[in-house]
C-alpha cells in the first residue's frame, strides 16, 4: 500500500475511533516531525469532504486498502468497521477511479432506523415429509422412531441408523453447522440447504448442497465423499473446501487441503489442488488462485466484495442479512463497491451507506430501499 494509502487508513480509523494506542502514539509523532505526512493528514481533515474524496480518488488503491482490512480482522479477531470503496458516483460527485468512502464516526446519530429483522429459525426437513424447527441459540435434544437429534447453539449432530434423505435449509441472514454421520463437518451460509442420509450406506456418501456451504471431509478410502450441485459432482476421499452455487451457471469450489475430482454433467472433469478455485459455467471449468480468508470468513459473519455493482450488493445483503435491500438501477448504475459485511452491524451498514454513498434510504414493509 502506498504511504498516501497508509495516512488514509490512519485517518479513517482515526474518524471511527479505531486507532490502538500504539497507532495513536505514531500518528502524534509523524504529525510533529514529518511535514509531508502532516500536509497529506491536513487535506483529509480540512474543507469539503467531497472535494478532498475526489482529490483522493485519483491514487487511491481500493485493493490495498480491503487487504489492510483482512489483515486487521485476522490479527484482531474481528471486524470492527465497515469501510467501502466506490467507484463512479460519490454524495451526488461524477468521479472516475475508485475511491474509499468515509466512515461515519463512531458516534454518529443513527440516519436509518433499523428495521425489525424477521427470525432466522433452520429447518430440518425429514423424509416422512416432517419439518422440525431448529433453534440456533438454544440446547435442544429431540427424539425421533429412527434417530436423536442433538441440537446445540447452532451445531446439529445425532445418532441414526435411517438411510433415507432428510434436507436441513438454512434462511437469509442465518448460518448452521452439523456433523454428519461419517463425522463430516458442514458449515452453511445464508439461503442454502444441504440433502442427506442420516446413515450412510454404499459404496460412496453422497449428499447434495444448493447456496455455499464449506466442507470438512472425514477420511475414508473406501467411501468417497461425493457432493453434488446443480451442475457438477465434487469427489473427495478426505479434504477440506468452500462450494458456492448462489449464482445459477456460475458455481465455484475453493479448495482449502486436500485433493477433489470434479465432474460436470456434460462429462467435463477436473482435478483441483490445494489454493486454487474452480469455477464452471456451460463453457466448462475455469481454474484461478483465490484468498481463503475472503472465500471462508462468512462462516464468522463477514463477508468480503470486490467492485461489486450496487445492485449486486442488493441481492448479497439481502441474503446476507435476511431482510430485502432493492436499488435503484438507473440512480446507481455506474457505482461498484469493494468492502465488507458484518452480519452483526446492520445499523452501521445502513448508515454508512446513507451518509457516505450518498444514497436515500427508505425502510418499507421489511425492504430497505436505497433512491
Amino acid at each position: 500500500m502506498k504511504e498516501q494509502d497508509q495516512i488514509f487508513q490512519l485517518y479513517i480509523q482515526h474518524l471511527s475511533g479505531e486507532l490502538t494506542p500504539e497507532e495513536e502514539s505514531y500518528v502524534e509523532k509523524k504529525l510533529k516531525e514529518d511535514e509531508g505526512f502532516r500536509a497529506v493528514w491536513a487535506s483529509f481533515s480540512e474543507g469539503d469532504r467531497a472535494r478532498r474524496t475526489e482529490a483522493f480518488a485519483r491514487d487511491l488503491s481500493t485493493d490495498g486498502a480491503l487487504a489492510e482490512m483482512k489483515h486487521r480482522r485476522i490479527s484482531r479477531g474481528g471486524v470492527r468497521r465497515m469501510w467501502y470503496a466506490a467507484a463512479a458516483v460519490v454524495a451526488g460527485l461524477v468521479i472516475t477511479g475508485s475511491v474509499l468512502l468515509w466512515p461515519s464516526p463512531k458516534n454518529a446519530p443513527a440516519t436509518a432506523r433499523l428495521p425489525e429483522l424477521p427470525p432466522s429459525a433452520v429447518n430440518l426437513v425429514l423424509a416422512n415429509g416432517q419439518t422440525i424447527t431448529l433453534n440456533g441459540d438454544s440446547t435442544q435434544t429431540i427424539a425421533l422412531q429412527q434417530a436423536t437429534l442433538n441440537n446445540n447453539n447452532g451445531t446439529l449432530a445425532y445418532q441414526s441408523t435411517d438411510t433415507s434423505s432428510s434436507t436441513l435449509r438454512v434462511p437469509a441472514g442465518g448460518s448452521y453447522k452439523m456433523v454428519l454421520a461419517d463425522g463430516t463437518t458442514v458449515w452453511l451460509n445464508a439461503s442454502s440447504s444441504l440433502r442427506f442420509p442420516f446413515s450412510f450406506a454404499g459404496p460412496t456418501r453422497d449428499v447434495y448442497v444448493e447456496g455455499e456451504a464449506f466442507f470438512k471431509v472425514a477420511k475414508d478410502a473406501q467411501h468417497p465423499f461425493i457432493v453434488h450441485t446443480p451442475q457438477t459432482q465434487v469427489r473427495v476421499l478426505g479434504t477440506s473446501f468452500n462450494i458456492n452455487t448462489y449464482e445459477p451457471g456460475a458455481e465455484r469450489t475453493s479448495l482449502v487441503e486436500g485433493s477433489v475430482q470434479m465432474h460436470s454433467r456434460n462429462g467435463q472433469q477436473l482435478t483441483l489442488k490445494p489454493g486454487l478455485q474452480a469455477g464452471f459455467s456451460g463453457d466448462g471449468f475455469s481454474t484461478v488462485p483465490f484468498d481463503e480468508e475472503e472465500v471462508t470468513a462468512w462462516m464468522s459473519g463477514v463477508y468480503y466484495f470486490h467492485k461489486m455493482p450496487v445492485t449486486a450488493i442488493t441481492a448479497a445483503a439481502s441474503r446476507f442479512y435476511g431482510i430485502r435491500f432493492q436499488a435503484e438501477e438507473e440512480r446507481f448504475a455506474k457505482v461498484t463497491i469493494t468492502g465488507v459485511m458484518d452480519r452483526g452491524r446492520l445499523q452501521e451498514f445502513l448508515n454508512d451507506l446513507q451518509t457516505t454513498a450518498g444514497a436515500e434510504i427508505q425502510i418499507e414493509n421489511q425492504t430497505v430501499y436505497l433512491r
